[in-house]
C-alpha cells in the first residue's frame, strides 16, 4: 500500500470488491452509459483482483473508496509501456488530489516495471480530464489515430462482414 497525499492506494483484491462496485456503478453514471449487468461487472472485478495481465489500483481516503484507476502493460517495445484504460475519482473526492495520487502512483508502478513511457487517453468532450493531465505537465499527442469497433458490430467484423468506415484517401 501506497501512502500519497494522505490516501491509501493498493492494488485490488477481494476486500476492495464492494468498493469496486459502488466506483463503477459511479463511473457509469458519470459517462451516461447503461448500468452494466451485474454478471458482467463480476466478471470484470474478478479478472482485476487476481493477478494477472490486469492493473486495478483502488484509492481510499480512510474508509471511503474515493477512485481506482485500471491499466496494463504492453509491449512492444520490448521493454513494455504502460497504458491506463481508466482513472476515475468519486465526485465528491475531486479536486482533494487523488487524481495525482493516482497517476504518480501509476508512474511509480511503470518504472519499477522498467516501462518505457506511460500512456491514457482522454475524452475529447472531457475539458476536466484534459485540464488536469495538462496541469500534470504529460505532454498531449497528436500522431496517433484512435480506433474502435463497437460491442453490436464485433462478431460481424470478426466474421469480415462489416469494414470499418475510412475516410477517402486523399488526391494528389
Amino acid at each position: 500500500m501506497v501512502e500519497d497525499f494522505g490516501f491509501q492506494i493498493r492494488d485490488a483484491s477481494d476486500a476492495d470488491r464492494a468498493a469496486l462496485r459502488a466506483l463503477f456503478h459511479e463511473t457509469e453514471r458519470f459517462y451516461r452509459q447503461p448500468l452494466s449487468r451485474v454478471d458482467l461487472r463480476e466478471r470484470v472485478i474478478d479478472r482485476l483482483v487476481q493477478p494477472g495481465d490486469l492493473g486495478c489500483l483502488v484509492v481510499y481516503d480512510g474508509d471511503r473508496p474515493v477512485g481506482y484507476a485500471t491499466y496494463t502493460i504492453m509491449v512492444p517495445p520490448l521493454k513494455g509501456a504502460m497504458f491506463v484504460k481508466e482513472v476515475f475519482v468519486s465526485e465528491p473526492a475531486r479536486g482533494a488530489r487523488v487524481g495525482d495520487a493516482l497517476m504518480r502512483t501509476l508512474a511509480a508502478r511503470a518504472a519499477e516495471h522498467g516501462c518505457v513511457r506511460l500512456d491514457w487517453t482522454a475524452d475529447e468532450d472531457n475539458e476536466g480530464a484534459q485540464r488536469f493531465y495538462s496541469r500534470l505537465g504529460s505532454d498531449q499527442l497528436t500522431s496517433k489515430i484512435y480506433y474502435r469497433v463497437e460491442e453490436a458490430d464485433l462478431e460481424a467484423f470478426a466474421r469480415g462482414e462489416k469494414a470499418i468506415a475510412l475516410p477517402p484517401p486523399e488526391e494528389a
